[in-house]
């Protein structure tokens, strides 16, 4: 297992990554005040390919989540003001189709050959704002209002089925079609959610952490891991699954959680090696099968994890102290 930093002078510090392309390895990274960058990947090493930047072509404001769209697309999420959409150099405002106040963009979903999916929550100035919409590549536009604020989408959204999509929220995993038809597939808060791309492993961490089942649904995934003070851990802020199963966790206060394809606990990884404490998304590489490691305010690391079964000082044994118990998701 290694873990180590990335250093791209051209790349912000606040860069984190939002969005993969399985064809041609490219990555696209989001820093809220500095824009848009894309990075790929050859025998030297990573390089940007692309930057956009306020006025180059980006409008001024707060950015989101970046992407990739059909094509030369890239969408992005211009925080108050709705959806960018970039072509090579230039960009344009993605036309937003229902009249009213522009409510709160925290999500999209590319549903490739049929459209995109953007999900919405509920502001001061749009009250009703919360739905999720569905802004298809030809034909009419829809949404689907969604008035309980604990059902409103949460930001983490992905197309699971031809013809739905999938959002975190605050009751738990919710399922919205073009149907128009909302279905509740969980009932603990969700923030995030993760599909591999290459073998349809899902996962969701939030309030606990679960996998989904084509026959039972979300089920808890329960392990043990060495005692820590529940306070260091934090919660469960996001999920990788990778090509082998194994799964990595990571927590709100910087830490990380090895799992092995068993979902058997491996190792627990903090700042001693090498991830920062301000690590807050992690984003799979399905060729390489690595993590890249966004900081928000440290620039990157990449988490390579060779073997199924580590050795050495990463390994961690011990059972909890009985004085001290778990969270609830590590039972």
């Amino acid at each position: 297992m290694e873990v180590h930093q990335l250093f791209l002078p051209d790349v912000p510090e606040t860069a984190i990554p939002s969005d993969m392309r399985d064809e041609g390895g490219s990555v696209l990274l989001t820093s809220a005040t500095d824009g848009i960058v894309e990075l790929r990947r050859n025998a030297d090493g990573w390089w940007v390919s692309r930057r956009w930047t306020i006025g180059d072509p980006l409008p001024a404001g707060a950015f989101g989540m970046a992407l990739y769209g059909e094509g030369d697309l890239v969408f992005v999420i211009v925080h108050s003001q709705g959806v960018f959409k970039l072509q090579g150099r230039s960009g344009t405002w993605v036309e937003w189709p229902h009249s009213g106040p522009m409510p709160l963009v925290v999500g999209m979903a590319l549903q490739r050959g049929r459209g995109l999916w953007v999900g919405t929550g509920a502001t001061i100035g749009a009250p009703n704002g919360g739905a999720a919409h569905f802004l298809p590549t030809q034909g009419e536009p829809f949404r689907i209002r969604i008035v309980d604020r604990q059902v409103q989408p949460g930001g983490s959204m992905l197309v699971k089925e031809s013809e739905s999509v999938w959002m975190a929220t605050r009751s738990g995993v919710v399922q919205a079609d073009t149907w128009g038809r909302l279905r509740l597939l969980s009932t603990l808060r969700v923030q995030t959610l993760f599909r591999n791309t290459k073998t349809g492993e899902t996962a969701a961490v939030g309030a606990s952490i679960q996998r989904w089942s084509e026959s039972e649904g979300f089920v808890p995934v329960i392990f043990e891991v060495p005692f820590r003070e529940p306070h260091e851990m934090g919660h469960p802020i996001d999920v990788v699954v990778d090509n082998q199963g194994r799964w990595t966790i990571l927590y709100s206060g910087g830490k990380v959680v090895l799992l092995n394809a068993q979902r058997q606990f491996e190792a627990l990884l903090d700042a001693e090696h090498g991830i920062e404490p301000t690590s807050r998304k992690l984003l799979h590489l399905p060729d390489t099968d690595e993590i890249l490691i966004g900081t928000g305010n440290r620039g990157l690391s990449l988490l390579t994890r060779r073997a199924a079964n580590l050795s050495g000082p990463l390994t961690q044994t011990g059972k909890p102290s009985a004085s001290h118990p778990l969270p609830h998701h590590f039972r």
